[in-house]
């Protein structure tokens, strides 16, 4: 953190000590000290230097305040600390075999360890560091050998491990520095040895954002030494929980080179500037030892990156791709108008043939099928022989785009005109130039023409099928139509076995299901489709169909199978429900009219079904009133007592106050605080059994209410201190209840088992020193006078 004494400064220490540990209790801000030169030039000096006196504020590694003490003292300090902060004695522990015990608090860590002997309680925020700890270090204990680790970005020195000498082998004397480990028989690793965890994540994250972007990292779960870890194309990364320290391995290359020459790994240089000419590109190009793998990564086959391959094993993926770049450039060409399936058919019928987007000065990108892999060729606007012009003619109103095929493409089911374009081509083995034909051509039908017979014609017609007058065998006649018969019979029963499904609905259905499950989702949707044409009204496929469609993010067909269940059957809440699910995803901002749509379906979902069967679109109406910034902790409440554990988690989160917030600021304001005095009163709501605000009110006899001091929510089972009380005569007002909503019609309160009550006839004196007030003793919570809601907020 820079200009830490400027922010001191401008706000006062105990301000800026508070903004860094809002729910540190027990400890009072105002007699903390700081001194940014003893933290700054002697740390050890620092920790040490006031055994048994007050509480420091420092700044090294992390944001922390501490204190030294005796043996005697520090349990004392300690117990209480814990007790305040309500965290349990025994849940501490250890990290590789440091000298340190740990306690998680709300926000904020506590460690006791010891220092030359001195014991010394430390409380941290790992969050609040400062920009140098961000931040790779050089060293001149090591040799850098920084080309060596060519299969990472984001560093500019990495060292040698192994020419450190054996006096300087202390991995503490290398905080924040890349040390490459060049082991025999073993793939090169980077270490970085960090002071915490939080520390090394920020500098994880700042490495994946170098080398291609979390999308083109996966998040490996599972590991218990590690933490944080991600596998990308080239190396793998995390935190090692044991050594604190990032360990960094790199991946073998995935090609060599047929001359033995050493092939470029990493990230090619000119990745960043392809990315924003190519727009829907949107992952790295790799330099070409990373390349070669079919599971869709881009490469560049040399230095000039004239030719970027990518290989595919899934033609959907493939075909993905490139519409996601052909639509960032030509939202109308016709390739987004041809069907997937229908492209993916006339790929894998017409090998080495393509289709491809040519934006005029930009770039050309080729989408075709080899033997086996599905491809994706990107050059330079000008070919193989050209460069990527980075500079000039780059506005979009330049840059036409528009796709065409080296073969025509006759789709009968994808109707839509398309003129004949002509263009050249460039082949990637001759670079000849060679003229592309339609590529999209609507099939031709002809008609026959009707025939007119002239009156000679018909007669002679009509002599020919006079049978009265002809002598023709009719039993050879019948002969061939009881053949013709039995051939028939044969034939439907034949394709009555080839289709065991044939009239049955359910049948189809349940194919459709298990194509589903093996991802086969052409297969699914005509077995679905199969069903619904077998039985209009079946609502299961309907809804089965608009699932698959919602599994593939395309919403507005979703929601047209979803509306026809509504026609079918307008009482049919799960559809409602998930045509809302399909709206809110097809929302923009919180004045998107598929936002109020989907708050339509959602309301009509549950007026049709409230019950627990329905929990989940109480929670759902809940997400999206998050998104329209209206009160939605009511909804997670109500999905929350119909058993839905989602909508608990969400309100415990999001909407459930911490002991000691202040909840009614805006009603009553944040109270008086008297920096002078040591006052405080301890609020033991431990075996109470619903939650309470304690309003802290000052006594005035007669019948006249006095001013609010203090206003401060406790949950049920917690204990909460009121510090820096002022001098002077108290009563108390507590509201009782459960589930606190914020502005709920309109006022900040409880939603249910509300109880208000007021103890102004047991006034307590305060000057300096503690109270205590603890509830749900053993005549429960209904010692004083019970007094109305709005008496309370008034």
């Amino acid at each position: 953190m820079k200009n830490v004494d400027d922010h001191i400064n401008e706000i006062g220490l105990s301000r800026f000590i508070e903004s860094i540990f809002p729910k540190l209790e027990s400890i009072n801000f105002d007699e903390i000290e700081f001194d940014s030169k003893l933290n700054s030039s002697n740390p050890i000096k620092y920790l040490t230097n006031d055994v048994n006196g007050k509480w420091y504020f420092g700044l090294g590694s992390m944001a922390m305040i501490f204190k030294s003490f005796e043996n005697k003292q520090k349990n004392k300090i300690l117990n209480n600390l814990l007790l305040e902060n309500q965290i349990d004695k025994d849940s501490g522990y250890s990290i590789d075999a440091q000298n340190i015990t740990f306690w998680n608090g709300n926000g904020f860590k506590i460690e006791l360890t010891k220092v030359n002997d001195i014991d010394i309680i430390i409380i941290t925020n790992a969050n609040i560091t400062s920009t140098d700890n961000l931040e790779f270090k050089p060293t001149d204990l090591a040799i850098d050998i920084t080309n060596k680790a060519d299969w990472i970005s984001g560093f500019d020195k990495v060292y040698a491990w192994k020419s450190i000498n054996k006096a300087n082998k202390d991995p503490s004397k290398f905080i924040n520095v890349p040390l490459l480990f060049e082991e025999e028989n073993e793939d090169p690793y980077i270490l970085i040895r960090v002071q915490t965890f939080e520390i090394g994540k920020s500098l994880i994250d700042s490495l994946i954002d170098k080398n291609g972007k979390k999308k083109s990292f996966k998040l490996i779960s599972g590991k218990k030494e590690w933490k944080h870890l991600y596998q990308g194309y080239c190396f793998t990364i995390g935190y090692l929980t044991d050594y604190n320290s990032i360990r960094i391995n790199s991946l073998p290359p995935k090609q060599v080179s047929i001359e033995d020459d050493k092939l470029k790994r990493g990230i090619h240089p000119l990745s960043d500037k392809i990315n924003e000419l190519v727009i829907g590109l949107n992952t790295p190009v790799l330099n070409p030892a990373e390349g070669g793998v079919p599971d869709g990564r881009f490469y560049a086959t040399n230095e000039k990156a004239s030719i970027i391959v990518s290989f595919n094993t899934d033609v959907k993926k493939a075909i993905k791709k490139y519409n996601d770049i052909v639509i960032q450039h030509n939202p109308e060409d016709k390739i987004l108008k041809l069907k997937d399936s229908s492209l993916e058919e006339w790929l894998n019928d017409n090998p080495e043939e393509y289709v491809e987007l040519d934006v005029e000065n930009k770039f050309k990108l080729q989408l075709s099928k080899g033997n086996s892999l599905y491809r994706i060729n990107l050059y330079p606007a000008a070919g193989l022989s050209g460069s990527w012009d980075f500079k000039s003619k780059n506005s979009d109103e330049l840059n036409q785009a528009k796709s065409t095929a080296s073969q025509q493409i006759n789709i009968s089911e994808d109707k839509f005109e398309i003129k004949e374009v002509k263009k050249t081509i460039i082949n990637e083995s001759n670079e000849k130039e060679i003229k592309k034909r339609a590529f999209v051509k609507d099939k031709v039908i002809v008609k026959k023409k009707e025939r007119k017979f002239n009156l000679k014609e018909k007669l002679k017609l009509k002599e020919k099928l006079n049978f009265k007058n002809k002598n023709y065998d009719f039993k050879w006649l019948k002969r061939v139509l009881r053949i013709l018969f039995v051939l028939l019979l044969i034939y439907f029963l034949f394709k009555a076995c080839s289709d065991p499904c044939k009239g049955n609905a359910i049948c189809y259905y349940d194919k459709g299901v298990q194509s589903e499950e093996v991802i086969e989702y052409d297969e699914a949707f005509k077995y679905y489709k199969k069903a619904i044409k077998t039985d209009r009204k079946y609502v299961e496929a309907y809804i089965a169909k608009g699932n698959l469609h919602f599994k593939l993010e395309e919403y507005e067909k979703a929601i047209k199978e979803y509306t026809k269940v509504i026609s079918i059957d307008g009482e049919n809440w799960l559809a409602y429900t998930l045509r809302g699910n399909a709206n809110e995803k097809l929302g923009k901002n919180k004045y998107s009219s598929k936002f109020k749509k989907a708050m339509k379906d959602f309301d009509q979902s549950i007026e049709i079904n409230d019950s627990n069967e329905n929990a989940f679109t109480f929670y759902n109406r809940g997400l999206l009133k998050e998104k329209l910034e209206i009160e939605a902790c009511v909804d997670f409440v109500y999905s929350c007592d119909r058993e839905f554990d989602l909508g608990c988690e969400r309100y415990n989160s999001i909407c459930y106050p911490k002991n000691g917030e202040y909840t009614l600021t805006n009603e009553f304001g944040r109270g008086v605080f008297n920096n002078d005095s040591n006052g405080k009163i301890i609020l033991d709501n431990s075996n109470g059994k619903r939650d309470l605000v304690v309003v802290i009110r000052r006594y005035i006899p007669g019948k006249i209410k006095g001013a609010r001091v203090r206003a401060q929510f406790i949950r049920k089972g917690g204990i909460i201190t009121m510090y820096n009380f002022p001098n002077g005569t108290f009563y108390t007002e507590d509201y009782y209840g459960e589930y606190w909503i914020k502005n709920l019609d309109p006022k900040n309160r409880f939603l249910r088992n509300i109880l208000a009550k007021n103890y102004k006839s047991d006034p307590f004196n305060l000057r300096g020193g503690s109270m205590t007030y603890t509830y749900g003793g053993a005549n429960g919570d209904m010692d004083g006078t019970e007094i109305s809601e709005d008496d309370f907020f008034n």
